[in-house]
């Protein structure tokens, strides 16, 4: 009879251990997935409080090239950057996409974030043509001539002081602006097509002609990768217009903040 009793004793004490352990495991479980969706959450924030830029990113990136085939190398390694230097310095960011030992985690989380990244910049890009349509402002629809006082007037309402140039004497160079004494060359590009080397050339030539120390491309629409390579040699700035007013290009001419490359 004892060593009946002492092993429904024991049996009872194994069952409840196993419970207090499937229990433990749960709980540990359930906490672990409220932390990574906290995480989740945070990042979901640090994307979308970046949106603008990251749509704008979107547009300038992603390119045709010659055979009807869209490039996203440059975006991909935009998102990459963006992981890195944005996202990465938030410490549960950090926890959520380096948790766990094994690397197929880790890479199934990147390619999550990555992925939402895209959806979120995709998504500003389609609001912002919805404001521009809201605001009947049909840009591709502008002359050449009508984009560059479009330009004109962006900058002009942000304190630049900015005129077009005559049609004929300063080498083709559209728009001349200056703020904070830095003297500025803009090449102002409405194209239905990406904007090639052509562009950057002659903001290279406008920007020696008229002793300017800033040449910028602006444009609706995309630039060439050719564009784009001649345009970091040169330290040319190509912008799409939607970023003109933007406090990340207003800070290279403020002060002690001003400095001079590619965007």
């Amino acid at each position: 009879m004892k060593i009946f009793l002492l092993g429904v004793i024991i049996a009872i004490l194994y069952f409840v251990h196993a419970w207090y352990v499937e229990n433990q495991e749960r709980k540990s479980i359930a906490i672990s997935k409220q932390r990574e969706e906290r995480a989740l959450d945070g990042i979901k924030y640090l994307i979308k409080s970046h949106a603008r830029t990251l749509a704008i990113k979107y547009n300038q990136k992603i390119y045709e090239d010659d055979y009807g085939n869209f490039i996203f190398d440059d975006w991909d390694r935009e998102v990459s950057y963006f992981i890195e230097n944005v996202v990465l310095r938030d410490s549960a960011a950090y926890d959520f996409l380096a948790g766990g030992e094994d690397s197929y985690v880790n890479e199934y989380r990147l390619i999550e974030v990555s992925s939402l990244i895209a959806e979120v910049a995709n998504a500003e890009c389609i609001k912002m043509v919805t404001e521009e349509k809201d605001e009947y402002i049909e840009v591709d629809d502008f002359t050449g001539e009508e984009f560059e006082e479009f330009c004109v007037s962006i900058l002009s309402e942000i304190g630049w002081d900015a005129r077009k140039t005559k049609s004929t004497g300063d080498q083709g160079v559209d728009t001349i602006g200056k703020l904070n004494g830095v003297r500025t060359v803009f090449q102002c590009k409405r194209y239905s097509q990406p904007v090639g080397n052509s562009a950057v050339q002659e903001a290279i030539a406008g920007q020696k002609f008229v002793r300017a120390q800033v040449a910028v491309v602006v444009t609706n629409n995309t630039f060439t990768k050719s564009a784009r390579q001649l345009a970091k040699a040169a330290n040319v700035y190509l912008l799409h217009y939607n970023i003109l007013n933007s406090k990340n290009f207003q800070k290279c001419f403020s002060g002690k903040n001003r400095f001079y490359g590619f965007i």
